[in-house]
């Protein structure tokens, strides 16, 4: 059975929907030719493109150990979930609690950070 596979066929016998070709009642079974892909090859779930197993992120916990999204459909989700101002929002505060502990108690941390700031403003630290 080729590993690039579309992710669920139509079992013959039963009807039912069995991932990856392989039928709980039945075993593996005979996929439609127009399923099977080519070696090498997967179908992006999200924009329904074939493309090269290089244009998918590896992800161990999958039968092809592919990602089902590209990587440009990936990549064009995560920057709109990043760019929501909830989430944004709730980045930009966890990152300023992490830095306001640190300089608080790491005393490297906060020479660092006073440095760059004289740096970036050297008329203020007159």
């Amino acid at each position: 059975m080729s590993k690039a596979r579309s992710t669920f066929v139509n079992c013959p016998i039963c009807a039912r929907w069995a991932p990856y070709g392989i039928c709980p009642d039945h075993g593996v079974i005979q996929a439609p030719e127009e399923v099977a892909l080519a070696e090498g090859f997967k179908e992006c779930s999200k924009c329904g493109l074939r493309k090269p197993l290089e244009s998918f992120s590896k992800n161990s916990r999958t039968l092809d150990g592919h990602q089902g999204q590209c990587k440009s459909c990936r990549a064009a989700y995560d920057k709109s979930w990043a760019n929501r101002p909830v989430v944004r929002e709730a980045n930009l505060r966890n990152m300023r609690d992490t830095n306001n502990a640190r300089y608080a108690n790491d005393p490297a941390f906060r020479e660092m950070t006073l440095a760059r700031k004289r740096k970036q403003n050297p008329e203020a630290a007159k």
